[in-house]
């Protein structure tokens, strides 16, 4: 079943790691500033339209650098290797996780977040990129007959 996780080396295409670089840290600090607004709305200050940056402004930051970190190590990952497949996440989801954890400037959540959630995206990466996994979009039949085919054995 692993092989299908694989991509053959012919596969393979150069990816433009600063083009794609930029376009995933400005989509996470995108989502840094909504979830800064979010989370400034709940709280009871003053309304004032830059506390979104000034009292809540860290959270854009981090989501900008673990969506750059992510994507840099992804793509750097991927263009070394020549290869597209589920140890590229593994490692970018590790190099996220130490970035996290270097920000609260501390190693034990530096190697814990590092460990967590490497494993988490390459495994995530590995069971093809689904919750519901490689077989999720077969029907009825199709998983039955793949049913029955483990059952025999």
């Amino acid at each position: 079943m692993s092989e299908v996780h694989h991509q053959a080396e012919s596969d393979y295409k150069a990816r433009d790691c600063v083009g794609e670089t930029v376009k995933i840290g400005a989509g996470s600090a995108l989502a840094g500033v909504v979830y800064s607004t979010v989370s400034n709305a709940y709280q009871t200050h003053q309304f004032d339209r830059a506390s979104v940056f000034t009292r809540t402004g860290t959270s854009v930051k981090y989501f900008g650098i673990v969506g750059v970190t992510y994507s840099a190590t992804y793509c750097m990952m991927n263009n070394l290797r020549h290869k597209q497949d589920h140890w590229n996440s593994g490692a970018a989801g590790a190099a996220a996780g130490a970035t996290l954890g270097l920000l609260s400037r501390s190693f034990p959540i530096m190697f814990g977040a590092a460990a967590a959630i490497g494993a988490t995206m390459w495994v995530f990466d590995y069971t093809g990129s689904s919750v519901r996994g490689p077989f999720g979009d077969a029907t009825y039949e199709e998983r039955e007959k793949i049913r029955r085919s483990h059952l025999a054995n």
